[in-house]
């Protein structure tokens, strides 16, 4: 303990001569070090810990999965459920789980939000008890005691101020009141991102439609049950439902997952890139701070050797050294950790509203300290193993000899200090060929058209739910809220469709009538949207063939609908598709006639493909929500306050959902795209400054050590160009050198961008050439410094020493 506490003791004082040195240093570990942390803190929060539950790694969604040329997971029908329950012997519980939002009145401004529908046992499977008031029973499962709920603490704050007199009051879901029964405790994790209300899920509802398969199953795996023998039961019970029940379990099969695959699923590639990403960057600065020590090494070196003469052992040495190297590596550490802290608040700001629940609770635990710790120790031996090494091999002779400083040039230490360069300018481009890789491909991505003009539009939502909203009802609203919008000051024109571009919709069956039948029959499968007659014109969409709607086609009883140009495709074995017919069984028995075709539009995101899409007027048969998307002559935002008052004349209790402009609308398509790109790229900048601070450094150190000879050779006549073109040359080499190691390595890793990178492939030549003159560009202006420098020694102060 003695010999430690010198050892640390001497650390420190020869850190200390150095300030410079052990602040640069320090630095590029607190960069390498925090950006690691921090992003391992997000993995451990989202990926490895994401629901705070008991026993979380028996938890299991329960789905179905329909057999045949494409495997789709769906969700499980009530009846199922309930034939899983009581056959399986492998769960501790399961139980049912369904999405729906409502319409919520009372206590403040009317707001839609999303609820979970759940049999009773739903908290007991989870493991998650009430904060407050009490779970469900199952006879409130009954219709009729069904009109409780249970609040997510979140929404509880939010709306109603974390006030437990709520308890046991009314709210109303739908106009219908509901009593308060319960609040959920703060961390829930995945389920409380998804809803903010819990409701008995009614006996009726789970009993009715087999064929219905619109819900989620969450299963608790007994204890010592593994996923693999609760599969293989499944897979018994599944045979055993398609034999009782041919019509809707044929080709269907019962399958399970761990409850947050799905997640892990999403997430995995974008975290392996900025895994990737940070690990080059310690990696870089591990290769700098090596640098600093052996660039260091050389000025100690007469110290380490008269220590070596007084009986001081390798080991010792060694030992000492690496001491230092320690001590680096936990002050890198600490800062690292503060820095992990702002990091955490700026990936809550960039990461995706979606994972809200899973970053609000993201913190620095014993797991994310444990990780750094072991990052400090394995950086600590990266970059200090090597000047330990050199550092103690001694020649006393050499290192006592006065005229020995003319070999300090080809010296060992010289040549690890040039292997270095090496190293940082291959870690640099790996870093930045990703980067720029990101970036092209965000370019691309934004620069895709997605069928409209969406410029100064302001788009919302109307639910159009409730007993209040019967069907003439819904006609009424319809027309009163279009004639209050478009007399609106600033309002041009108004689009109203069911459901807003770049949102998925219902897809539904469709035949072509008149069309000879394939092998596989006329049966196809298409987007049904309900839009009024001005629809086309507000969002600019092209009309390639036939008409627009026009207020004739409102009319119940005339059947007339508009394809996308994507689904006129199919009509061209049949001619020109403008008067042909269309029959859609799963909506109605009616035969649609066509009367205009327009470009498609990307609904379904930028990078999807287009699918056959059809309009129909939404007069014709009102839909149960009521999109707006508004197009004005100046700034939309301005408009929002006015057109709430609008509407809530109307109607004082109708929600307004997702007031945001349809810029934003697309932009959020590409948030994941954003993130992966905006943090790769600050990395890569991170990497660029640190590379050419080393590079700079070392070069700077090898100028000063060729003092002397640089002082001759201006002595005997050598120019200003001659010296700077020497050293730059130097440095050239290495240079190159590197950016062949590194376009190699790149070309290996940037491999696993493919999955998140559109439009650009992942060994783009384009991107490879640009980043790698541009680093070739800053590392020789890294060079010139130092060789510019060199050109100001005075060959007559050189001879005069000599």
């Amino acid at each position: 303990m003695t010999i430690l506490m010198q050892d640390i003791r001497y650390g420190i004082r020869m850190l200390l001569k150095t300030p410079g040195i052990t602040c640069l240093a320090i630095l590029a570990l607190t960069i390498g070090i925090g950006a690691n942390s921090t992003i391992f803190t997000m993995v451990n929060s989202i990926l490895l810990s994401p629901m705070p539950f008991p026993n979380v790694e028996r938890m299991v969604r329960i789905c179905e999965i329909r057999e045949g040329k494409d495997k789709n997971n769906i969700g499980i029908s009530g009846p199922n459920y309930l034939d899983l329950k009581e056959r399986s012997q492998s769960y501790e519980s399961i139980s049912l789980i369904t999405v729906r939002r409502f319409n919520v009145t009372g206590h403040g401004e009317p707001e839609r939000i999303a609820s979970f529908l759940a049999t009773a046992g739903i908290f007991h499977t989870i493991g998650s008890p009430m904060a407050y008031g009490r779970q469900f029973t199952e006879e409130e499962e009954e219709p009729g005691k069904d009109k409780v709920v249970v609040l997510s603490y979140g929404y509880w704050n939010n709306r109603y101020g974390g006030k437990k007199d709520i308890l046991n009051q009314q709210i109303f879901l739908n106009d219908i009141p509901y009593t308060v029964i319960g609040i959920l405790p703060s961390d829930l994790g995945f389920f409380d991102g998804q809803a903010k209300i819990w409701i008995p899920l009614s006996s009726d509802r789970v009993k009715k439609n087999r064929g219905a398969r619109d819900c989620d199953a969450i299963g608790m795996r007994k204890e010592g049950v593994s996923l693999e023998q609760a599969r293989a039961e499944l897979d018994i019970i599944s045979t055993s439902l398609a034999k009782e029940y041919p019509e809707t379990n044929k080709n269907y099969r019962i399958f399970i997952e761990p409850i947050a695959e799905r997640l892990i699923q999403m997430m995995t590639p974008t975290f392996i890139v900025l895994h990737g990403a940070v690990g080059f960057v310690l990696l870089l600065a591990c290769s700098i701070v090596a640098s600093l020590l052996l660039a260091k090494a050389g000025v100690r070196q007469k110290e380490i050797t008269i220590r070596a003469s007084l009986g001081a052992t390798r080991m010792r040495v060694i030992r000492q050294m690496l001491m230092e190297s320690i001590i680096l590596s936990f002050l890198g550490g600490l800062s690292g950790l503060l820095l992990t802290l702002w990091g955490i608040d700026l990936l809550k700001i960039l990461l995706p509203s979606e994972l809200g629940p899973y970053v609000t609770r993201v913190g620095i635990d014993h797991v994310v300290l444990g990780f750094t710790f072991t990052v400090c120790i394995i950086t600590s031996l990266l970059f200090g193993l090597a000047p330990a090494l050199q550092m103690s091999k001694t020649n006393l002779t050499a290192v006592l000899n006065e005229g020995g400083r003319s070999s300090v040039g080809r010296t060992k230490s010289q040549r690890i200090l040039r292997n270095l360069v090496v190293v940082e300018i291959a870690f640099s481009l790996v870093v930045l060929i990703a980067a720029g890789l990101m970036v092209n491909s965000f370019i691309r991505m934004q620069s895709i058209h997605p069928g409209f003009d969406s410029s100064n539009m302001l788009t919302f939502h109307l639910p159009l739910t409730g007993s209040k909203y019967t069907v003439s009802k819904k006609l009424t609203f319809y027309r009163n809220i279009m004639e209050g919008i478009e007399n609106l000051p600033g309002v041009e024109s108004v689009a109203a469709p069911s459901i807003l571009p770049l949102t998925w919709g219902k897809s539904l069956s469709f035949e072509i009538q008149d069309q000879q039948a394939s092998s596989e029959g006329n049966v196809q499968f298409g987007e049904i949207r309900h839009i009024n007659p001005e629809y086309f014109q507000s969002m600019k969409i092209p009309l390639l063939k036939g008409r627009y709607f026009n207020s004739d086609d409102e009319d119940p009883d005339v059947n007339r609908i508009i394809i996308n140009e994507f689904m006129a495709r199919r009509y061209e074995n049949i001619g020109d598709p403008i008067g042909k017919f269309i029959k859609i069984p799963d909506w109605d028995s009616k035969i649609y006639q066509i009367v205009g075709v327009v470009d498609n539009i990307k609904h379904f995101g930028l990078t999807s493909e287009d699918r056959p899409t059809m309009y129909v007027p939404f007069l014709h048969r009102p839909y149960s929500s009521l999109c707006f998307a508004i197009r004005t002559s100046g700034n939309p935002q301005r408009l929002s306050t006015s057109i709430r008052q609008q509407i809530w004349t109307i109607d004082p209790d109708m929600p307004i959902e997702n007031v945001c402009t349809m810029d934003k609308l697309i932009a959020d398509t590409m948030v994941m795209n954003r993130f992966n790109m905006i943090l790769v790229s600050v990395l890569s900048v991170i990497a660029l400054i640190l590379s050419s601070l080393g590079i700079y450094g070392i070069m700077s150190y090898s100028v000063s050590q060729r003092g002397h000879e640089i002082g001759i050779r201006m002595a005997i006549g050598a120019q200003f160009g001659d010296v700077v073109s020497m050293v730059i040359w130097q440095g050239i080499k290495l240079i190159l050198i590197g950016i062949a190691i590194g376009l190699v390595v790149a070309f290996a890793v940037t491999r696993f961008l493919s999955s998140i990178l559109y439009g650009i492939t992942p060994t783009d030549p384009s991107t490879y050439l640009f980043i790698s003159l541009l680093l070739i560009s800053i590392s020789i202006l890294a060079c010139y410094l130092p060789a510019r420098k060199a050109t100001k020694v005075d060959p007559m102060v050189t001879l005069r020493c000599e």
